[in-house]
């Protein structure tokens, strides 16, 4: 069915079945009615029949109610709503348009881009190209410009070597100038010489000719002089001999020989109050050795003194003593033979033994500057530092042990321990009034070596009492 709405024609297509359309079909010839339908604007879908309640829906359709006009399409046309549904039908017809123009351009700019990237493409591969030929034709020219280098570096050694021995060749040649120049000046020299000589000869042979018969004469009376010198040389000889023997004796007197030294000194042992040394005999000597001499000296100070007094030598047949010493302190040893000869003691070089330290080995060193932190009625705080530290000693290892001392009528009971701990301080609990002192030592927990205690002085002890 076809409608003009508002200028613009309409169309509508209604699918009816088969049946049914030769029946509106009949029934239109028979009334004779204008239609406006055709079999061309009508797609129909022969289905063969099968259910006959459908012609009753078919006969509610009244496609024509005029003889000259469809009222009830003109109606549908003319209607608000079509109106609209024809203006967005326009409205979409405008923007499919507008979208297909502007598919259009985008496919075409594709298009574009495209060929700019089969461009960019050719481009790139040119220039790729041409930066392979390139850098060819540079690793060309290098290798050249290195074998060039070489060949030159190889002529400068040979423009070198040439000037060398051009230098050589000018210095040889100006010696030989110059030796040639010496040559001629000897030459000249020696005839003058000869020219010398010869007069020389001439006149000596004269005189020599004069003293002929005094040499003669003197002769004759050296001879007697000859004599005489060989009997006061051997007289001499004599001396001579006496005199050695009288400067080796007085030698001996005033310088006598002083003894070997040991030739090792070694700690073997050591401690907080001693430590053992031991050193290597002497096992030859021109006199008879009477013993060895000890003596120690604060580290690096080297003022000795005796370790054994108030034995002056220790025996020969000692070669190790222990020396008394104070806690943690440094010492120099030093041992010397000693040989007794006219009544004198001479000892020989000492064997030296550098910074020996009074303390056991792993043991620590004491705390330091132990003090009261705090004071309770019931407790007492305590506070010190760590050891100083020592080579074969790990601080990690360190361990703490307090222990209290309780004073009765001016008398100190047993030290009892009360606390452990791995920090540089603690609190020790009391129960009795009174005085009490403190100490604390470092234990080497690793090796189980403690080290000697720290005390508190005596003004420091502490007085607790009840209140």
């Amino acid at each position: 069915m076809r409608a003009v709405v508002g200028g613009e024609e309409l169309m509508v297509r209604v699918e009816v079945r088969y049946d049914d359309y030769i029946r509106v079909r009949r029934r239109l010839c028979t009334t004779e009615l204008q239609r406006s339908t055709s079999v061309d604007s009508l797609s129909a879908t022969p289905l063969p029949p099968k259910d006959t309640g459908s012609r009753s829906l078919l006969n509610s359709l009244d496609l024509v109610t005029t003889r000259t006009h469809d009222s009830s399409f003109a109606d549908w046309a003319t209607d608000t709503n079509t109106k609209q549904l024809v203006l967005k039908m326009k409205q979409k017809s405008q923007a499919l348009t507008v979208l297909a123009a502007k598919h259009e351009i985008a496919q075409r700019q594709v298009e574009l881009q495209e060929g700019m990237v089969r461009g960019l493409q050719r481009e790139v591969t040119r220039v790729t190209q041409e930066q392979e030929t390139a850098q060819k034709v540079l690793t060309d020219k290098g290798k050249e410009i290195e074998a060039l280098t070489g060949a030159n570096k190889g002529m400068k050694d040979t423009i070198d070597e040439l000037l060398a021995e051009k230098t050589k060749l000018t210095n040889k040649l100006a010696m030989m100038e110059r030796d040639a120049k010496l040559k001629d000046d000897k030459m000249e020299s020696f005839q003058r010489d000869v020219t010398r000589l010869t007069w020389e000869k001439e006149t000596a042979q004269i005189v020599l000719t004069d003293n002929k018969k005094e040499i003669e004469d003197l002769t004759e009376a050296n001879k007697g002089m000859k004599d005489t010198i060989d009997e006061l040389l051997a007289e001499k000889t004599k001396l001579t001999k006496k005199r050695e023997m009288i400067e080796k004796q007085s030698q001996e007197e005033t310088s006598p020989e002083v003894p070997e030294a040991p030739d090792r000194l070694e700690a073997i042992e050591t401690g907080n109050y001693a430590i053992k040394l031991r050193w290597t005999p002497v096992s030859s000597t021109h006199h008879q050795l009477n013993g060895y001499m000890l003596e120690r000296s604060v580290a690096f100070q080297d003022r000795w003194t005796l370790a054994h007094a108030p034995l002056s030598v220790l025996p020969v047949t000692t070669t190790d003593f222990s020396v008394d010493v104070q806690p943690y302190k440094g010492y120099s040893f030093r041992v010397k033979s000693a040989i007794i000869n006219k009544g004198k003691l001479l000892v020989s070089d000492g064997c030296r033994l550098e910074d020996v330290v009074a303390r056991e080995q792993y043991q620590p060193y004491p705390p330091r500057n132990l003090m009261v932190e705090n004071v309770m009625q019931d407790s007492v705080s305590l506070l010190w530092m760590e050891p100083v530290p020592a080579d074969d000693v790990n601080p990690a290892h360190y361990e703490y042990v307090i222990e209290k001392c309780h004073d009765v009528d001016n008398l100190l009971t047993t030290w009892q321990e009360c606390l452990r701990t791995t920090e540089c301080k603690g609190t020790v609990k009391v129960q009795q009034e009174g005085t009490y002192c403190f100490r604390v030592s470092a234990l080497n927990k690793d090796k189980n070596v403690s080290s000697l205690p720290t005390a508190l002085g005596r003004k420091s002890w502490i007085f607790i009492y009840e209140i």
